[in-house]
């Protein structure tokens, strides 16, 4: 793997990382370069290689300043996809590893999308449900990893009560606030709008993993339920049943109507 733009030592964490990403995946390494950029905006804006990919930058420009990491997607399957990271997200500890991992995971999902529907490129890919439940996988993925590494360098353990506690009175507050906020400015913007949904479910699901009695499908936050009735609770419980790519590649048709009702009455 090509990483540009990173010293000797983000360069070997980074593809340390990534060797662990496939051997716990078992997924077959794909073709990919990481490049750590000043301006995610700016960068994506000049390595788009179309008039339309140009256009979708430009018109998400606010959207797209905000992100930590983003791919730029290649005509054909046979090139590199590459994987930006904000040079900003370097200031927050390992913060970046997990960017790293939840835009690879994208890459993957990506390309298993297109081998399995044969499609000749990735631009032949207009599927905006699995965009989104690919949103939905790689946050998961990307907070799974970046928790095991914190507790992999953290010199004091932290017991399991201590934990659930820091979640429920802490974490998920301040990431429900986020959702709460983005659903406020996307509310007029669909697929925004559930691009926030996704990253928080992606997030709440890694909890459930561990902590299946404390977090689960019928612990969802209250402020959620009161929004949103049984249509959060519904897509929750197609993700958490859909997680990987050979789960849900069958399934999007019924993850769309989902969305669909979710959308219609947001």
């Amino acid at each position: 793997m090509i990483i540009k733009g990173a010293n000797d030592s983000i360069v070997k964490m980074v593809k340390n990382v990534v060797e662990l990403f496939y051997y716990e995946t078992r997924f077959t390494p794909i073709e990919c370069q990481v490049e750590f950029v000043d301006n995610i905006f700016t960068r994506k804006l000049k390595l788009s290689i179309s008039e339309s990919m140009r256009t979708s930058v430009l018109e998400n420009k606010d959207f797209i300043s905000c992100l930590n990491g983003t791919l730029i997607l290649p005509n054909s399957l046979h090139e590199p996809i590459t994987i930006l990271i904000c040079n900003k997200v370097l200031d927050e500890g390992s913060t970046f590893l997990g960017s790293i991992i939840h835009e690879l995971t994208h890459a993957q999902d990506y390309f298993n999308f297109a081998s399995y529907n044969n499609c000749t490129g990735y631009y032949d890919i207009n599927n905006s449900t699995f965009s989104l439940w690919s949103e939905f996988h790689a946050r998961r993925m990307g907070y799974s990893y970046l928790r095991r590494l914190s507790v992999m360098i953290q010199q004091e353990q932290v017991s399991d009560n201590e934990y659930i506690e820091h979640i429920k009175t802490t974490e998920c507050p301040s990431q429900l606030k986020w959702l709460v906020d983005d659903l406020v400015k996307y509310q007029n913007q669909p697929y925004q709008y559930i691009y926030s949904i996704m990253q928080f479910l992606g997030r709440y699901s890694v909890w459930q993993d561990t902590y299946s009695l404390d977090f689960n499908e019928t612990t969802l936050p209250y402020e959620l339920i009161e929004a949103f009735n049984h249509r959060i609770t519904d897509v929750y419980c197609f993700l958490y049943k859909h997680k990987k790519f050979d789960e849900v590649k069958d399934a999007l048709d019924e993850l769309e109507i989902l969305l669909n009702r979710f959308v219609s009455q947001a």
